[in-house]
């Protein structure tokens, strides 16, 4: 339907490297990709996750030293950007740099980036195990509570 979007190239590559036997097909569409979010890139090269996700098709392709620098650039454009961060720590989870990884989701969730869907994602299962993994929900915002109205329990 938008073949000129580099989103819907990603989205497939993500969903066919998932399927047994499928990797070739999944690195076709992160190569499909590329040229594309470097034609976004021409018209805003600032933009942090435009540049996470160029190092992430980057990385599913076998560059790793271009991905790895592209991905810390991303990050650099954007370090408050929690999507930027989690797109930066899946990316930094296929190039195997699992520190820098799980910092990178830290920030992600406190700042606001979902738990159920770091802990659904397939890139992160490695981590799933790991203490500090588990350890996430303690960087979550807490939730504001509003006190109870009158006649209310608590």
């Amino acid at each position: 339907l938008a073949p000129k979007d580099y989103r819907w190239h990603i989205y497939l590559g993500d969903a066919l490297s998932q399927v047994p036997d499928r990797a070739g097909d999944a690195r076709r569409a992160y190569e499909a990709a590329l040229p594309l979010v470097r034609a976004e890139l021409s018209v805003n090269p600032a933009d942090g996750l435009n540049v996470v996700l160029l190092g992430r098709c980057l990385a599913r392709t076998g560059e790793r030293e271009k991905a790895w620098a592209e991905i810390r650039r991303g990050v650099g454009l954007a370090p408050g950007d929690e999507n930027v961060l989690e797109t930066a720590a899946a990316a930094a989870m296929l190039l195997g740099k699992r520190s820098e990884a799980l910092a990178w989701l830290e920030q992600a969730v406190a700042r606001g980036y979902g738990l159920v869907e770091i802990e659904r994602d397939p890139d992160f299962a490695p981590l799933r195990g790991d203490p500090a993994f588990r350890a996430l929900a303690s960087f979550a915002p807490t939730a504001t509570t509003t006190p109870p109205s009158k006649g209310e329990k608590k």
